[in-house]
């Protein structure tokens, strides 16, 4: 017999099921943790499919350096195989072909500004403003994600 039900018959009152009811209520003192739902989606479901994460987009300062050293490689100062991690061959060689004609004011390129922005999550545009003697002229590009790290898939000094 519980106490609840001991307590009611001593005092001379009827046990009715309603009190029984009341005072194993009452007597009852921790609450079983609250559980929070969350909504989780299927595996099935399109949306749950893990897409592949990208890293990071380089930082203002990193893109900096990195058309800093495209700039060095059109004045002479660098190889253009020290690019190939970041720069395609095809693209190397389409920059270095317009270039090769302006061969007369190959030093005194310097870099003056650089503006990103993210267009999508996958998809990095730059515009940098490069000086040239007395000329100011405009470098543009696009990154994306490849095998893991950011690369230049268009770059053209205009």
């Amino acid at each position: 017999m519980s106490a609840s039900l001991a307590r009611s018959t001593a005092l001379g009152t009827a046990a009715t099921p309603s009190t029984v009811l009341f005072h194993r209520l009452a007597e009852r003192t921790e609450h079983p943790p609250r559980r929070t739902l969350r909504l989780v989606p299927r595996p099935t479901d399109p949306a749950a499919r893990a897409a592949p994460s990208a890293p990071p987009p380089p930082t203002l300062v990193e893109l900096r350096r990195l058309l800093s050293a495209v700039v060095d490689v059109l004045n002479g100062r660098r190889q253009a195989s020290q690019l190939d991690a970041v720069l395609p061959m095809h693209a190397q060689k389409a920059l270095l072909r317009s270039e090769s004609a302006n061969r007369s004011s190959r030093c005194g390129r310097r870099l003056r500004s650089v503006h990103a922005s993210l267009v999508r999550p996958g998809a990095l545009e730059l515009c940098a403003t490069v000086d040239q003697g007395t000329r100011a002229r405009a470098m543009v590009a696009r990154m994306e994600p490849r095998r893991g790290r950011w690369q230049f898939t268009t770059l053209t000094l205009l």
